[in-house]
């Protein structure tokens, strides 16, 4: 969430929020998007993930950037939230389509018989094969969330539409030989948020965006 100046409330050990500031030193504007007004209950969004009705949202904003900045689009999400980004990449198109678009540990795995439908969805619940866009797949190898399996990641490349699709696999730092397990495994500080390799991650995201948009070096 966040407050009324736009800053986050919650969810600071969040992979791509706690490395805001490295993407602003490398060229990027960034815009961190909150729930809308009518999905702020204790769980979040929910099954709205996968609404169409979301994705106008998130194209809306998107045309609202574009119009800003004058700049190519680059959609980034993390666990869970790599639904919502599936959903928007999936649907829109124009100029309300991100031009690119990072997945960075996918939420592959949904809970099946689940009392909430929230808990059943995962990337795989919406049309990966209309993705256009330039994608790259991030995921940690110690990543033990089991919503996030990293051997999973292949599965998501494969059903993707984009002709420029990269998976690629981080190792190492401080808690890769000994991550905690169940459900403490998705927070941002483990490997499943690629705590300790904030540069390593940033660096890769950066250079895939230059590459795949074809833009010069801290023109992001």
């Amino acid at each position: 969430m966040l407050d009324k100046s736009g800053c986050v409330r919650s969810l600071k050990g969040n992979s791509l929020i706690r490395t805001m500031a490295r993407f602003l030193d490398s060229g990027y504007a960034v815009a961190m998007v909150d729930a809308p007004s009518d999905h702020t209950g204790p769980d979040g969004l929910a099954e709205f993930r996968t609404a169409p009705e979301h994705a106008t949202d998130l194209g809306g904003i998107i045309t609202d950037i574009r119009s800003r900045t004058n700049r190519p689009i680059v959609l980034a999400s993390t666990s869970r939230g790599a639904i919502s980004a599936v959903n928007a990449a999936s649907r829109l198109h124009g100029q309300s389509a991100p031009d690119a678009l990072i997945l960075t540990s996918p939420l592959s795995l949904g809970r099946e018989y689940s009392y909430k439908p929230l808990a059943m969805q995962s990337v795989f619940d919406l049309p990966l094969n209309d993705i256009t866009a330039p994608t790259l797949i991030l995921v940690h190898d110690a990543d033990q969330c089991p919503r996030t399996p990293p051997e999973r990641a292949i599965l998501v490349l494969e059903k993707l539409g984009a002709k420029t699709r990269r998976l690629v696999s981080m190792s190492g730092g401080p808690m890769a030989k000994n991550p905690p397990a169940g459900m403490d495994a998705c927070r941002g500080q483990t490997p499943h948020g690629f705590i300790g390799q904030d540069a390593e991650m940033v660096e890769i995201l950066v250079e895939f965006a230059r590459h795949a948009l074809r833009l010069p070096p801290g023109k992001g």
